[in-house]
């Protein structure tokens, strides 16, 4: 399958004989990573920076998403675009049902598509990401269908993540696109995104002042430790990855066709 990203690194990869695609994802990687430190710092959670979040966010998403998956991005565009159309029009009762089977739907051509024109290969393309909007898409659709139900016919879990109103467009596409998790994911709730944007997270966790009372400053927790942590991991895990790989490479796990 021919690579649709970037090919402005063509150079380095053949240089340290790294595949295009598998450098691109490392340099997009990197990236998030750098960024988010300085979204950290310059765009603190606050109401004045809440619309800004939401675009940086986005905007940001797309261009790595482009940088990895270049003309391929307009399959995320589509599957959002339809879904977000069926969170306005479709009946609320049954919209959670048509967003799971249209995404479902989509993402399962996708892969029953490379099953049949690139068996046995892997070349980095959208379907990965596809992944985990379908399950984005899927999870906020079951959560706005959760708003309109009643509170005693849901658990816990389900009233915290429960949306009253639909969303708007800028918080649609910020949640899908968002640049923390355009690449490779994790999944995140909606809600969960949405209290990272504000501070709502922080905020609920502040400690009481002196006085008794309760502060609504938000202070966010230093994060380095965690970081390092997940840095060091990261790179012990892709040691004993490339390790492996060497004595036993994946194309070892493919039943070999006989002639």
């Amino acid at each position: 399958m021919t690579y649709h990203g970037s090919k402005i690194f063509s150079f380095l990869s053949q240089s340290i004989g790294l595949p295009l695609d598998q450098l691109n994802f490392l340099i997009s990687q990197i990236s998030a990573i750098i960024i988010g430190l300085l979204f950290r710092y310059y765009l603190k959670p606050c109401p004045q920076n809440t619309l800004k979040r939401h675009l940086v966010a986005f905007l940001i998403g797309i261009l790595l998403g482009n940088f990895c998956y270049g003309d391929q991005m307009w399959h995320l565009f589509l599957q959002g675009f339809v879904c977000y159309l069926a969170l306005l029009f479709c009946p609320r009762k049954y919209v959670h049902l048509v967003t799971f089977v249209f995404s479902m739907g989509y993402l399962s051509s996708m892969h029953i598509y490379r099953l049949l024109y690139d068996y046995g290969n892997y070349t980095l393309d959208i379907s990965g990401q596809m992944m985990v909007a379908t399950q984005k898409l899927t999870s906020l659709a079951f959560a706005y269908y959760d708003g309109m139900r009643k509170p005693q016919d849901l658990n816990d879990d389900q009233k915290q993540q429960s949306i009253k109103e639909c969303p708007h467009i800028i918080e649609f596409l910020g949640y899908i696109f968002n640049f923390q998790g355009i690449i490779v994911g994790p999944l995140c709730y909606y809600q969960d995104y949405i209290d990272f944007i504000t501070g709502n997270n922080i905020l609920t966790k502040q400690k009481k002042t002196d006085d008794g009372g309760e502060s609504s400053k938000i202070v966010q927790p230093d994060v380095t430790f965690v970081l390092i942590k997940k840095l060091v991991y990261t790179v012990l895990i892709a040691i004993i990855f490339f390790k492996v790989t060497l004595v036993y490479p994946l194309s070892s796990n493919l039943c070999k066709l006989k002639k």
